[in-house]
């Protein structure tokens, strides 16, 4: 009978921790429906003690998303009133667990706790009961294990099974792990604990094995996998969902091992998480890359060959990429678009729809076929708002082969309407000088990417941007026919979130500062 794996999902913890990257409370409650949706058994919601925003967040997540997906919450073994608020955020769902943590190798143990090993014993015996009176179930995770000593790792394993716990995830934190090193740790522990330990994986993809090191501990006998979509995550990511997912449907006959993963939910999912990260995916990139399942008929090699070679382990559909459809128009009714959605994965509530569809509507003016990616893009625009202190109202822009491109720039501050007129070294260049002489900020611009994203010269133009003032990093992305404008708006979104995130700071997971405390 084949094992059943545990799919522990973390893109919106660990896969989160990118600079720049800052998702609204709807688009991390979109992501949460769809993730529950596709089939993961643990939905890692967040680190609710780290900011108010990760709170009322975790809070949003748990009372929107139907069960039974196991919520999962992030405490820190070294402060008693992260699991106070932990107990908080849970209390709105039935089935909960709580992640704590502590390093178990010299290295991470001497840079970032800064007590001994005897120490650190004492400390998880301590969070583990903390957290076993605030959820039911509680995981510990070995922070950096694939560094630590073998003595160490049992060492720690006896004390926290000993305290309360049977779930222990064993992090490869810095990706420094091999497949062959992995298999035989979890033998080890399979041979040493027996059926008293449930062995978790957690793999970073530093050395680009964070999928290969995952399967080969479940092969060995894991029962869970920490992932996350896209591989997203810090350096090199995470293990990914849709990638571990796969190689389970697969060969998981042959090694008796399955998932509850629907993967024709997979792509659908993969599109929506770049879509609201601004993460794009390689062509190349495994079973959701636009190249991955494409194939040149014309090369050499297959001679006068007039079909497709069987060169896919997978279909494409059955990963959930959706057939070519006939594009949508402005005579599209409100049925047919939300059916369209419904097809694409999109999980959304009446009210979103319906502020979908008026800014569907409102784009088929100007564009006489939509097609799936624009509907990607009009879904991400309903979704993704923060506070707007800075609004567009006008922009004109001369260029070409005038001896100097110039912008006349009209904006809206705090409700007063100004205008102003500048010059660049191209029409974008000449419309952000505008613009940020007139906000009176001057961030740097570390990042400007635009893409189309649909086929045709009336596609609408895909800008992606990143602003860094002081220590705040944050992006800004916005769509239009015309490119200057998408790059204007994109440019005043970037602006929006440096106004709403400023002087926002999140608590960082491995250090000791204070919690943000539940205002009851």
């Amino acid at each position: 009978m084949a094992r059943n794996i545990s799919i522990f999902d973390t893109t919106l913890r660990d896969g989160l921790k990118i600079a720049g990257i800052h998702l609204t409370i709807e688009e991390r409650v979109h992501i949460a429906r769809q993730l529950a949706s596709t089939g993961v058994t643990v939905l890692e919601v967040g680190f609710p003690a780290a900011s108010e925003d990760q709170y009322k967040t975790s809070c949003a997540i748990i009372e929107a998303v139907e069960e039974p997906v196991i919520f999962c919450l992030l405490a820190r073994a070294t402060n008693p009133e992260d699991f106070t608020v932990a107990k908080d955020v849970l209390s709105r769902g039935s089935r909960g667990r709580v992640h704590t943590f502590l390093p178990v190798s010299p290295m991470y143990r001497d840079h970032f706790l800064k007590k001994s090993f005897n120490d650190s014993l004492r400390i998880a015996q301590e969070a583990i009961k903390r957290a076993s009176d605030v959820a039911s179930e509680v995981e510990f995770s070995l922070v950096d294990a694939f560094r630590a000593s073998l003595d160490d790792i049992l060492t720690m394993t006896e004390r926290v099974l000993s305290s309360g716990t049977y779930i222990v995830n064993y992090a490869d934190t810095v990706g420094c792990a091999t497949p062959w090193k992995v298999e035989e740790l979890i033998l080890l522990l399979k041979k040493h604990f027996g059926d008293s330990l449930r062995i978790s994986i957690h793999c970073h993809n530093d050395l680009g094995l964070a999928t290969a090191n995952s399967f080969a501990a479940l092969r060995a006998g894991a029962d869970q996998a920490h992932c996350t979509v896209n591989g997203l995550g810090e350096r090199a990511g995470n293990a990914p969902l849709e990638e571990l997912s796969v190689l389970i449907d697969l060969y998981g006959a042959e090694y008796g091992l399955s998932t509850t993963v629907a993967l024709n939910k997979l792509y659908p999912l993969s599109k929506i998480v770049e879509r609201y990260t601004g993460i794009s995916m390689s062509a190349l990139k495994p079973l959701v890359g636009s190249n991955a399942f494409t194939c040149d008929l014309s090369t050499p090699q297959l001679g006068d060959a007039t079909e497709k070679p069987p060169f896919a382990v997978i279909s494409s559909e059955k990963v959930g990429i959706p057939r070519l459809e006939e594009p949508l128009d402005r005579d599209t009714e409100f049925e047919k678009f939300s059916k369209r959605l419904e097809s694409l994965g999109y999980v959304l509530d009446d009210e979103t729809r319906q502020k979908a569809y008026a800014l569907f509507l409102d784009v088929a003016k100007k564009k006489d076929y939509l097609f799936n990616e624009d509907l990607e893009v009009i879904v991400h625009q309903t979704l993704s708002q923060v506070p707007q202190r800075y609004k567009l109202l006008y922009l004109n822009v001369s260029a070409g082969s005038i001896p100097v491109p110039h912008a006349t720039v009209q904006l809206e501050i705090d409700g007063q309407v100004i205008q102003d007129a500048g010059f660049g070294q191209g029409p974008v260049d000449a419309t952000f000088k505008t613009i940020f002489r007139m906000v009176k900020r001057f961030p740097k611009l570390i990042r400007y990417e635009v893409n189309a994203a649909t086929m045709g010269t009336d596609a609408q133009g895909q800008v992606l941007l990143r602003l860094q003032e002081d220590d705040a990093i944050v992006d800004g992305r916005a769509v239009n026919t015309d490119i200057v404008m998408a790059s204007a708006l994109a440019l005043i979104d970037a602006l929006n979130k440096l106004e709403f995130y400023r002087g926002r700071h999140e608590i960082s997971e491995m250090s000791e500062d204070e919690s943000w405390t539940v205002k009851l």
